[in-house]
């Protein structure tokens, strides 16, 4: 009801006016070849246009005479009008263990899903190299219209040698994008490998195993 909303606009307006937590420019971003330029942030303009929408409604809903029935609230823009959808992981990291075959990645698609999308991805070196603990790879994402989610699959190396928790990243790229833009965060992720070896070495892996059963 209406008397009800005017009641919560006092509280609920330092809110819906705080700017987000952080800035833009206090982020870590991920190391790759992707410039900090490259990361296309949509939130801003949300952000700016809820705002004003507050400001204009604020006054005259809180006014005695307010009378819902005749005020005519600002239309909400369309998916289309927000512009070209974002992609990102589905997560900052994933877990794999070392000797299964590969890690599966989710990217999703959110936002306006009519039109087809295309991004570019790689995997980068970390402290687990390609070669050694993974495969490198390099592709395209072509998500058809209707299509929110698509996955990557890396294949891993599982060798006889321990070493500490090691990982690598994979980028989705801003270089070759159509109708899309990136995530602000989630246009890149880590994945971290979990060594299956024994040590300092596996002669006694057998026996090891064993004793920890």
């Amino acid at each position: 009801p209406p008397t009800k909303l005017v009641g919560q606009m006092p509280s609920l307006l330092p809110k819906l006016l705080a700017e987000p937590d952080g800035s833009p420019d206090d982020r870590e971003a991920p190391a790759s070849g992707v410039q900090e330029d490259d990361v296309i942030d949509v939130g801003a303009d949300l952000v700016a246009e809820h705002k004003e929408m507050t400001s204009r409604c604020l006054p005259l809903v809180s006014s005695p005479n307010f009378d819902a029935a005749k005020f005519k609230f600002p239309r909400q823009r369309s998916m289309k009008e927000l512009g070209p959808p974002i992609v990102q992981f589905s997560a900052f990291e994933y877990f794999v263990t070392e000797g299964d075959p590969y890690i599966t990645l989710e990217v999703m698609r959110i936002g306006d899903l009519e039109t087809y999308s295309e991004v570019q991805y790689t995997t980068l070196d970390g402290t687990a190299k390609k070669g050694s603990t993974y495969k490198e790879i390099q592709g395209k994402l072509i998500f058809e219209p209707g299509e929110n989610e698509k996955m990557i699959q890396v294949p891993l190396i599982d060798d006889d040698f321990w070493r500490p928790t090691v990982e690598f990243a994979l980028n989705l790229l801003s270089d070759g994008i159509v109708n899309a833009v990136l995530g602000r965060y989630l246009w890149a992720t880590k994945v971290i490998v979990i060594d299956n070896d024994t040590f300092p070495t596996n002669e006694y892996k057998v026996e090891i195993n064993k004793a920890l059963e």
